[in-house]
C-alpha cells in the first residue's frame, strides 16, 4: 500500500488555497491515512443506502476472480512508480486521457472507472460531482484499470447521479460516500482475492467522506490550466 499512497500524492498537484502542491498533497496523503484508519464523521443521516452496481445476475465485480484473477488484473494494468522514467511516461498517458474525457473527445465505457469519471464531469466546485471526479481522475491517473471491477456501474446510476449538483459538505456527500464503500464490501464478498475489493473496504464511508470533502479543495495536476 506504500507504493500506491506514494503513486497518489505525486498525482495531485495545487490547491484553491493558494498553498502550493506540496501542501495540498501532504493534505491529501493526511486524509488517505486517516480515511483508512476510519476517522469518524456522523454519517447517520445518509439515509438508506441502495445496493447498487450488481448486473442483471447479481453479481457486482468483473470476471477476473481467484488468485489467478488477481495476478491477471495487477499483471494488465501495473499501479505507476512516480519515480521511474516509464511510470513518468504512463502517468502522462493517463492525464492526457484525462483531458480529453474532460473536454468530451473520447467516449468511454460506462461501467470502467473512466466511465465514473466522465458521469462526474462537469459539476462546479464544492459539489458532490466535481469532489468525486478529482477523486477518479486521481486514482485512474495512479493506477489505471487498475482494481476499477465495474465501479462505473455505480456513478452513473440514477441514484447517484442524482446526488452530483448537490454541496459536497451536507447528506448528499455522506450518502455518496455511503454507497461507494457498500459497494466496494459488496466486491470483496463476492471475490476475497479481487485487488478492487480490498483496496475499496479499506477506507470507511466516514473516511471516505472525509476525503471527498478535501478532494473538493485541491486541483489536481491533469485538471490544472495547460
Amino acid at each position: 500500500m506504500s507504493e500506491v499512497a506514494e503513486a497518489v500524492k505525486s498525482a495531485v498537484l495545487g490547491s484553491t488555497g493558494g498553498q502550493g502542491g506540496a501542501q495540498s498533497t501532504a493534505g491529501v496523503m493526511q486524509a488517505s491515512q486517516g480515511a483508512v484508519a476510519g476517522a469518524r464523521i456522523n454519517v447517520a443521516r445518509a439515509g438508506d443506502i441502495p445496493d447498487l452496481g450488481a448486473d442483471e445476475n447479481g453479481r457486482y465485480g468483473d470476471d477476473e476472480i481467484g488468485t489467478s484473477g488477481a495476478a491477471r488484473d495487477y499483471a494488465k494494468d501495473l499501479p505507476l512508480n512516480p519515480l521511474t522514467l516509464s511510470g513518468m511516461v504512463s502517468a502522462q498517458a493517463r492525464i492526457n486521457v484525462l483531458r480529453r474525457i474532460d473536454a468530451g473527445l473520447l467516449p468511454t465505457d460506462p461501467e470502467s472507472r473512466l466511465g465514473a469519471y466522465d458521469a462526474t464531469k462537469g459539476y462546479p466546485p464544492g459539489t458532490v460531482g466535481d469532489s468525486v471526479h478529482n477523486a477518479i481522475g486521481t486514482i485512474y491517473a495512479t493506477l489505471g484499470n487498475y482494481g476499477q471491477e465495474k465501479i462505473g456501474r455505480v456513478f452513473n446510476s440514477p441514484e447517484v447521479r442524482e446526488l452530483y449538483a448537490e454541496p459536497v459538505e451536507s447528506d448528499a456527500g455522506k450518502r455518496m460516500a455511503a454507497i461507494e464503500k457498500q459497494y466496494w464490501e459488496n466486491v470483496r464478498r463476492e471475490d476475497p482475492n479481487s485487488p478492487g475489493g480490498q483496496l475499496g473496504s479499506m477506507f470507511s464511508a466516514d473516511g471516505r467522506y472525509k476525503l471527498q470533502r478535501l478532494f473538493g479543495n485541491v486541483v489536481p495536476i491533469f485538471r490544472a490550466p495547460k
